[in-house]
């Protein structure tokens, strides 16, 4: 979703759940576009204290459909080497998803 749609989204102030969830707009789409970057998404403490999760979204043009792929952890029994596998994992699961699909939002990220 471009930054426009996310501003029209959120026109208001946020009301974030926690200290480490985006704190304003410009720090959600920050976040957004480093996600776009990485081609997944991280959370650590931002809607439940103690819980990680890491995501990754895919689509199919067709018919409009979007899906999250998303592994929910306790955030302190997971090192940054087990992070970084879960996301390519995740990623590696979207891609073959948008393969299918021809996500062309998602087809940058499939020569990764």
């Amino acid at each position: 979703m471009p930054d426009e749609e996310v501003r029209r989204l959120y026109p208001g102030p946020l009301n974030p759940p926690s200290a480490t969830a985006p704190q304003d707009i410009d720090d959600l789409l920050a976040r957004l576009a480093r996600v776009r970057r990485e081609g997944y998404a991280e959370s650590n403490d931002e809607a439940n204290r103690g819980v990680g999760a890491i995501a990754v979204a895919v689509g199919d043009p067709e018919t409009g459909e979007e899906v999250s792929l998303c592994i929910a952890f306790p955030a302190a029994t997971i090192t940054d080497a087990e992070r970084a596998t879960i996301a390519d994992a995740l990623k590696d699961g979207a891609r073959g998803i948008a393969t299918i699909t021809g996500d062309p939002l998602f087809h940058p990220l499939l020569a990764e």
